[in-house]
C-alpha cells in the first residue's frame, strides 16, 4: 500500500474532475496536514471524503519545523512546507502528490518522491476503477494544466486499450 501525502491541488483537481471517490478506492493511505486541509474551500470535500484522510494537527514544535523548512524554500507557503514535513516524517516509501512546480522541485531535493495527477490517472486506469478510453476522454476533454507531450501519450495509449 502507497502512502501517500496530498497536497491541496490534486485533491481539488480531483474533485473537479468527479474522481476523488474513485480515487480513495485505491490502495492508498492517505495524508494530508490540517494546514492544507484548510485550503481547499472551493469545491469542498464531504464528511466521507474527509474521513479518507489522515489529517495531522501540528503542535507548536512541529510547526517551528516546518517554519524551518520555510526557510530553505523561501517561495513555498507554510501549507506547502507542512506537507513535505509530514512526507519527511512518514518516510522514505512516501510519495508527495503535488501539481505545484515548485513545491515538487524543493520536495525531490529534500529526497521526496513526488507524483502528479497523471500518476493517479494512471493509477485509476490500472486498477480498473476507470476504463482506459473514459481517463482519455476526460484528459482530453479537460482544463488540468499538466505536460501535453505526456498527455497526448496517454490519450493515444488508452484509446487502443480495452
Amino acid at each position: 500500500m502507497n502512502i501517500v501525502v496530498q497536497d491541496a491541488n490534486i485533491l481539488i483537481d480531483l474533485l473537479n474532475a468527479e474522481l476523488l471517490d474513485l480515487f480513495f478506492q485505491l490502495p492508498c493511505d492517505n495524508h494530508i496536514t490540517d494546514l492544507v486541509l484548510a485550503e481547499i474551500q472551493t469545491p469542498k470535500l464531504s464528511a466521507s471524503q474527509k474521513s479518507k484522510l489522515t489529517s495531522h494537527s501540528l503542535d507548536p514544535t512541529e510547526l517551528n519545523e516546518v517554519l524551518g523548512l520555510r526557510q530553505d524554500a523561501h517561495k513555498l507557503s507554510i501549507p506547502d512546507c507542512s506537507v513535505v514535513w509530514l512526507s519527511q516524517q512518514l518516510g522514505l516509501s512516501t510519495i508527495l502528490l503535488s501539481g505545484d512546480s515548485q513545491l515538487r522541485r524543493f520536495a525531490e531535493s529534500q529526497k521526496i518522491k513526488v507524483c502528479g495527477l497523471l500518476w493517479v490517472f494512471d493509477e485509476l486506469v490500472n486498477h480498473g476503477y476507470v476504463s482506459p478510453k473514459k481517463m482519455a476522454s476526460i484528459l482530453q476533454n479537460s482544463a488540468f494544466r499538466l505536460p501535453h507531450d505526456e498527455c497526448e501519450k496517454r490519450i493515444e495509449m488508452w484509446k487502443t486499450m480495452k
